[in-house]
């Protein structure tokens, strides 16, 4: 048994209007120099997400007909037509993570990315996958064990290929692991927003992910096995391991 396609939410036009851009230009080496977003890519009013930084939308390759997931992150105030310029660094370093984990099966891939200084946004191109785990638990829970157990290996498998990459992802959760690929059932890692790069010789420190899939160990560095094993947790049993997501039991019992 496949996983069914999630379901978008259709939305007003002016998303079509914020996509509709025509003066991107080079912001870092990591964009696409003076390409133009709409040489390359027909918005749709198709929202497939939404968080603090902006929203995903569905685009289509002119070149190819394919549809491909567009993130835009608000890069400053539009009251105040001002740059935010550590929102830049901060959708950079996130752009410059992905260049770095590359390509993978079990990792959802980079095409392009833009920086447009009148929209104030920094938009990201990449695959389009067919929802996320959290969504998908009913149909994952029909799922038989055997293709359960090669999910996980899929998950287990991109987690490894950004470790590997010198990547730390510090948000793993049912969320980020989108159903994608030819058969729309493959895993896939996403969202590199708190990713970090690990430093040589020292331990990662901070407090980075989302309770309660987030390390007892996180206040020193990132620890995997452990958001992993309550994402695993999550997708069998259907619910969260330590109860309210922000609780301060919930951080005692990391």
């Amino acid at each position: 048994m496949c996983l069914e396609d999630s379901t978008v939410r259709d939305v007003s036009n002016n998303v079509k209007k914020i996509l509709a851009i025509d003066n991107c230009q080079k912001a870092s080496p990591a964009t696409d120099g003076s390409d133009l977003f709409d040489q390359f890519y027909k918005p749709t009013n198709e929202v497939l997400g939404e968080g603090g930084f902006g929203f995903v939308a569905k685009v289509i390759s002119s070149a190819t007909g394919k549809s491909r997931a567009v993130k835009v992150i608000y890069v400053g105030s539009k009251s105040k037509g001002k740059v935010d310029l550590q929102l830049v660094a901060d959708a950079q370093r996130e752009v410059e993570i992905m260049r770095k984990v590359g390509s993978h099966k079990n990792v959802v891939e980079l095409q392009r990315s833009f920086f447009d200084n009148s929209l104030l946004i920094y938009t990201v191109v990449m695959e389009k996958c067919e929802g996320n785990m959290l969504e998908a638990l009913d149909q994952i829970a029909q799922i038989s064990n055997r293709k359960f157990v090669l999910l996980v290996r899929e998950m287990l498998l991109g987690t490894a290929h950004v470790h590997k990459c010198g990547v730390v992802h510090r948000d793993l959760k049912p969320e980020n692991f989108l159903l994608g690929g030819q058969d729309g059932c493959t895993a896939k890692l996403c969202d590199f927003g708190l990713a970090a790069l690990k430093p040589k010789g020292r331990l990662l420190r901070g407090r980075y992910g989302t309770l309660p899939y987030m390390s007892h160990r996180s206040v020193l560095e990132e620890w995997p096995s452990r958001s992993l094993g309550a994402t695993l947790y999550v997708l069998i049993y259907g619910k969260v391991p330590y109860g309210a997501l922000d609780s301060d039991r919930t951080k005692l019992k990391l």
